[in-house]
């Protein structure tokens, strides 16, 4: 598990992490985390309600099931009883697991992706080869930062989907557009470095 304990701010703990993925030709430019806690996604105005059909169902029908004292179908319907109380709050509450886990960082010559609860996934994102970039701010000086194509799916349905489906990106990290812009900057003297 990567969770190291927090000192005292999450950019703190995202720079000890990030040190070990920082060559010695490279210098960290900036580092932090998505913002953390519960959160409300766009995709969760369909799942949210979804959920209550599918919990309610379930509980309907363990009380039927109970009523009748048929213990394989009391059985069979616990499954999907999890499965409503997962959909319903569990994921929220999973969702903000892994973002706990999850490290951003800038260097003079690539973006930084460190991600896992038990094993780590490090994803490297070269200035030099970064074709799109894309910014979502938010309120509070928040935004979410794509990288690579596809980047109009900025906000996935959680942090795994993130890593697995969408493109690389910095999510829900504060002072969102200073960080654009440092990438934008660093993009260009990558660029003429190279010309």
């Amino acid at each position: 598990m990567i969770l190291p304990a927090m000192e005292s701010s999450p950019e703190l703990a995202a720079q000890k992490i990030l040190a070990r993925e920082v060559g010695r030709d490279e210098r960290l430019l900036w580092s932090g985390m998505p913002k953390q806690g519960l959160m409300w996604r766009s995709s969760d105005w369909t799942a949210v309600p979804f959920g209550v059909v599918w919990l309610a169902f379930s509980v309907y029908w363990e009380w039927l099931v109970i009523q009748a004292e048929n213990w394989v179908f009391i059985a069979w319907g616990i499954p999907f009883l999890l499965i409503g109380i997962y959909q319903l709050v569990g994921r929220f509450f999973w969702d903000g697991l892994q973002r706990r886990s999850t490290y951003y960082g800038l260097t003079e010559r690539r973006a930084i992706v460190v991600s896992g609860l038990r094993t780590r996934q490090v994803k490297s994102i070269d200035y030099l080869s970064l074709t799109e970039l894309a910014i979502t701010e938010h309120a509070n000086d928040e935004a979410t930062i794509a990288f690579g194509s596809a980047v109009a799916k900025t906000e996935a349905s959680s942090v795994k989907d993130a890593s697995t489906k969408a493109p690389a990106m910095f999510e829900r990290i504060r002072s969102g557009r200073r960080v654009y812009e440092m990438i934008r900057e660093q993009q260009h003297v990558s660029g003429s470095k190279n010309t």
